[in-house]
C-alpha cells in the first residue's frame, strides 16, 4: 500500500497564510481611542495592551489616579482590551492655553442616590490646582488666582448647553463661573478623583472657552484662563461703530463672550447670530459697519483678525472712535505686521431718531 503525504497548501480549501503572531489580537471590538496618560509602570515607546488580567501589574495599582481610572473605566465596559501609552507628567504645562479666553463655567453633578457619609467623604477631598498649586477646601488664598460666583440654570448666558449627567441617578448640585484675575495665563484644574471611585461625584468644565481639555473621566476638569483684561465700558457708548475693515477678509465675532460667528466679514451680514440683534453693512470702498437694534441692552464686542493687516491706522484717528468705547487696539499686534491683531468695543442700547 502506497502512503500519500498530501501537501496542505496545495489542497482545494486550504491556503496558507503563513506565521502570524495573534498573542495580542482582541477579535472584533468597537473601536477603542489610544488612551495616554503618566501612570506608575509601562512603556514610553509603544502602545502597551491592557485588559483587567493585566492592568496592575502593566501600569502599577493607582486608584486615584484619573488617568488610571479612565482605563480602568473603559475595560469595565466590556471592551476585553485597550491600547496605552505612557507619557511623561508635564505638570500644569500639559493644559493647553491656545485661544483661551478668561472664563469657564464647571457643572458638579452629585449621585443622588449615595450614602451621606460617602458624599461627604468626596467632598472634602476635592482638590483645585492654579499653575501647580493645590489648594484643598474653600481656602481664601485661591481668590489670588481667581473669582467665582455660583450661577443658576437660568441665569446661564444664551447660547450655552450645560454637559449631560455622566450617569443616571445624578443632579446638578452646583455651577460656579471661575474667571482669572493674574495677569497672565491660569492653568486650572478640577479634582474630584480622591474617595469617588465609584463616581458619585461629577465635574465638567464648558462654556465658549476653547483651552477646556477634553477628557473621559468626569472626575477631573482642566482648562486654561487667559489673562485678566480690563472691563469695557459702555457708558456712554454709541449704538453705532464703522471700521476699515476688509468685506473680503477672515475674522472671528464675539458678542458678550459668544463666538457667533467666524469667516469672511461680508459672510458674517447674512449670519444668523441669535439671540442678538444686529444691523451689519459690508462696502468695498467705505469699510465694514455695525449698529445695535437693541434696544434693552448693550452689546460688548470682540473683534479677532484672521489674516494679514487687519485694521488699517484709520480707526485711531478717524471718527470712528467716537461711535463707541474701544478697548485693547495696540495691545495684541501681528510680530509681522503693524497692525492690531483685535479690536474690543461697546455698542451701547438702540435708540430711534
Amino acid at each position: 500500500m502506497t502512503n500519500i503525504t498530501p501537501i496542505l497548501a496545495q489542497e482545494a480549501g486550504i491556503q496558507y497564510q503563513g506565521v502570524e503572531d495573534r498573542s495580542s489580537k482582541t477579535g472584533t471590538y468597537p473601536v477603542i481611542g489610544l488612551i495616554t496618560g503618566s501612570f506608575k509602570r509601562g512603556r514610553y515607546d509603544k502602545p502597551m495592551t491592557i485588559s483587567l488580567d493585566n492592568i496592575k501589574a502593566q501600569l502599577g495599582h493607582e486608584p486615584n489616579n484619573p488617568h488610571y481610572i479612565a482605563v480602568l473605566d473603559t475595560l469595565m465596559s466590556g471592551v476585553p482590551s485597550v491600547q496605552v501609552v505612557r507619557v511623561k507628567s508635564g505638570g500644569g504645562g500639559a493644559i493647553s492655553c491656545a485661544g483661551a479666553t478668561n472664563d469657564v463655567y464647571a457643572v458638579m453633578y452629585m449621585d443622588t442616590q449615595a450614602p451621606e457619609q460617602d458624599m461627604v467623604n468626596v467632598f472634602s477631598k476635592i482638590k483645585m490646582q492654579f499653575n501647580g498649586r493645590t489648594f484643598l477646601g474653600e481656602d481664601p488664598a485661591m481668590l489670588n488666582y481667581v473669582q467665582f460666583e455660583n450661577v443658576s440654570l437660568t441665569a446661564i448666558p444664551a447660547g450655552l448647553t450645560v454637559p449631560p449627567a455622566p450617569k443616571p441617578d445624578m443632579q446638578v448640585f452646583a455651577i460656579t463661573r471661575f474667571s482669572n484675575v493674574l495677569a497672565n495665563d491660569l492653568r486650572m484644574t478640577l479634582d474630584a478623583t480622591e474617595n469617588n471611585e465609584n463616581l458619585l461625584i461629577a465635574v465638567i468644565f464648558f462654556g465658549n472657552n476653547p483651552a477646556i481639555m477634553p477628557g473621559e473621566n468626569p472626575r477631573i476638569a482642566q482648562a486654561c484662563l487667559s489673562e485678566k483684561t480690563a472691563a469695557i465700558s459702555c457708558d456712554g457708548a454709541s449704538q453705532f461703530i464703522s471700521l476699515p475693515m476688509s468685506p473680503g477678509g477672515q475674522y472671528k465675532f464675539i458678542i458678550n463672550g459668544q463666538v457667533v460667528f467666524e469667516g469672511l466679514a461680508r459672510s458674517f451680514v447674512e449670519a444668523d447670530i441669535s439671540p442678538y440683534s444686529l444691523y451689519s453693512y459690508a462696502d468695498e470702498d467705505t469699510g465694514f459697519s455695525l449698529r445695535n437694534n437693541d434696544p434693552e441692552n448693550s452689546l460688548r464686542m470682540r473683534i479677532e483678525a484672521l489674516d494679514a493687516n487687519p485694521f488699517s491706522d484709520d480707526v485711531f484717528n478717524g471718527y470712528e472712535m467716537e461711535f463707541a468705547n474701544l478697548l485693547g487696539l495696540n495691545s495684541a499686534e501681528r510680530e509681522d505686521s503693524e497692525y492690531p491683531q483685535w479690536i474690543e468695543f461697546c455698542l451701547g442700547r438702540y435708540e430711534a431718531t
